[in-house]
């Protein structure tokens, strides 16, 4: 779903018609889109959707407590009727703010559950009122320094804490944003400890544009870039899973550029995807078709979609890898930007 409310009371403040017109260049170029790609222009950063529910990726628990603990912008919605709200206190076609995830032990049951902090931009008393609500009883069994490290309180304040479970089953979707080190580029931090990494590149027909694994002797010569990941995340086991110890958690953006500007021309989104292959050790030139019909990727964007923009994110040991941006048809003009966001410093070159 297109989570509008948010985004609009966001957009509105900063006069972003105007913004989105100076930047497209004409209003055919303003028609439809995506809240990912308004997110995008406004900040400058990466924006992921996530669909949740019955889709909900088996490591996104992993994904949002990392990006809650770097400062990412997370937003949420539920499909269904306009300003429907449930049983359990929650209100459809509404936009929420993610503000927190944390694990708590609870005493009566002996095992630490992880909870996800929500607002209600209304709020007021709009909350959750299911396990683990400001009134819940469950708080009676976890202490008073876990209820203050997780800054719990009982007030109509329309933030409250809920199990995770529950957010994926009732929410239809989370889009995070993370915008950078210092997308105001005013020399400072902005709230984000990500590390960005971005690449400029092209893909020129008869010369580079391979289109897809289809053909291996033509993917193989797609752009490909060297990323070396040096030093694993910090790791805390108080609140991170075991299996995250020793890892890099990487979010990679592909995105084609001026597409959206050209529309009045017929110009129109391309297919796109990345992939990302593990290698030994560093390589000094492209790989070859041989490589690519004996390796499959360890991480990749999914399939190929007209998308301005396709994102992946991944857990990846400190290595080399070879990212492969790449169009579904062979043959094709444009040029393209990759952003790489990381905990740590990484390396990044063009092989040739």
């Amino acid at each position: 779903m297109r989570i509008i409310a948010l985004c609009w009371v966001f957009f509105a403040s900063l006069d972003y018609y105007p913004l989105c017109y100076r930047l497209h260049g004409s209003h055919l170029s303003l028609e439809g889109g995506l809240t990912s790609d308004g997110l995008e222009d406004l900040t400058g950063g990466i924006s992921v959707c996530y669909r949740l529910g019955d889709e909900t990726n088996p490591n996104f628990a992993r994904i949002l407590h990392k990006a809650i603990k770097n400062g990412s912008f997370v937003c949420a919605g539920i499909s269904g009727s306009s300003n429907m709200i449930s049983n359990n206190g929650l209100v459809a076609m509404h936009a929420y703010s993610v503000l927190g995830s944390a694990k708590v032990f609870n005493e009566r049951d002996g095992e630490r559950v992880h909870l996800v902090q929500i607002k209600n931009p209304w709020g007021g008393k709009r909350e959750w009122n299911g396990a683990y609500s400001d009134e819940s009883d469950d708080w009676e069994y976890v202490s008073e320094e876990e209820k203050e490290r997780v800054g719990m309180a009982d007030e109509d304040n329309g933030i409250w804490w809920m199990p995770y479970g529950d957010f994926v089953a009732n929410f239809s979707d989370a889009t995070i944003c993370s915008i950078g080190p210092d997308f105001d580029e005013d020399g400072d931090p902005t709230g984000d400890s990500w590390l960005l990494t971005q690449i400029h590149g092209g893909w020129v027909a008869g010369e580079n544009s391979g289109g897809c694994r289809n053909d291996m002797e033509a993917y193989a010569t797609n752009p490909q870039y060297l990323l070396e990941l040096t030093e694993p995340d910090e790791y805390d086991p108080s609140v991170d899973d075991e299996d995250q110890e020793g890892k890099c958690t990487t979010v990679i953006g592909l995105m084609q550029e001026n597409r959206r500007a050209g529309r009045a021309d017929g110009l129109k989104n391309m297919y796109l995807t990345m992939n990302v292959f593990k290698v030994p050790e560093r390589v000094e030139g492209k790989l070859d078709a041989n490589f690519f019909s004996r390796h499959r990727p360890v991480a990749n964007s999914g399939k190929y979609i007209n998308q301005r923009e396709v994102t992946l994110t991944a857990d990846l040991e400190p290595g080399c890898y070879v990212m492969v941006p790449s169009t579904y048809h062979a043959n094709q003009d444009g040029t393209f930007l990759i952003r790489v966001f990381s905990e740590k410093g990484i390396d990044v070159e063009e092989l040739s």
